[in-house]
């Protein structure tokens, strides 16, 4: 048995079999759980629970476009929680949070506990989360063949997993409707990230920018001073929570036995 946290999207698991016309989704998400956490010295799934999250009270476009799930979907995530329950999986979700903030909260417990983490998820907001430094940290997506540390992270996105946040707050995610700066690519975020480090250096520091061995360097100030607030309200949207509100035992509770 691997001493290791193992964290599992419920709901993308859900999701897959039921977008795919799977008969009985749950029922086939429970059995892809179980293989999943197989080995393992602890599990736990993290789902959501509702669009109205924190995040829509910072920013009421946030997943705007998202539709609900309606009660045929939600009697099967339902069936799935109870499931893994029975399984001995505990199953962490909240209407105020989404699945990502209780996989990044559960992360933190765990690796100051020393356990090492594995997030079986495919979202790349999950990269914040990655790390080499011991106990280690990383994503894994068994349908997409992903198994990301951080130099995964650094060949998908071309940053480094502490600079994924500000990556994201300059890209925007349109996925959730998230912003970011207009005209600022993947590839320019990059580079200016790794010229100077952090969002804060990038905004506040017009001249560096101009002066950058990048493409269209010199238009970048006006295009990162019109998109200031819309890049720091991205951040706030992008970052994990690794403060929700947890039981004591929470760990404890992820205990395979």
């Amino acid at each position: 048995m691997h001493s290791e946290l193992y964290i599992v999207d419920g709901t993308a698991l859900v999701l897959r079999p039921w977008f795919g016309g799977v008969p009985d989704a749950s029922r086939a998400a429970h059995r892809l759980l179980l293989r999943l956490v197989a080995g393992s010295s602890h599990a736990a799934v993290v789902m959501d629970r509702s669009l109205d999250t924190f995040r829509r009270e910072l920013d009421p476009h946030y997943k705007s476009h998202r539709v609900a799930a309606d009660a045929d979907l939600i009697a099967i995530f339902d069936d799935f929680a109870a499931c893994a329950v029975e399984s001995g999986v505990p199953v962490f979700a909240h209407p105020r949070f989404e699945a990502d903030d209780f996989a990044a909260t559960l992360t933190a417990l765990a690796r100051a506990a020393g356990l090492p983490v594995v997030v079986h998820a495919a979202d790349k907001d999950l990269f914040q989360l990655v790390t080499d430094a011991p106990p280690a940290v990383r994503v894994v997506d068994t349908a997409r063949e992903w198994d990301v540390d951080a130099a995964g992270v650094y060949e998908r996105l071309g940053v480094h997993p502490h600079q994924v946040v500000d990556f994201l707050a300059l890209v925007g995610d349109a996925s959730d409707g998230v912003r970011g700066v207009p005209g600022i690519g993947a590839k320019t975020a990059a580079a200016l990230l790794n010229s100077l480090g952090t969002l804060d250096r990038i905004l506040d520091d017009p001249a560096a920018v101009a002066a950058l061995p990048i493409r269209g360097a010199r238009a970048l100030p006006a295009r990162l001073s019109a998109g200031r607030e819309a890049a720091l309200l991205a951040r706030r949207l992008v970052r994990l929570r690794i403060d929700v509100p947890l039981a004591s035992d929470a760990l404890a509770r992820c205990e395979r036995r």
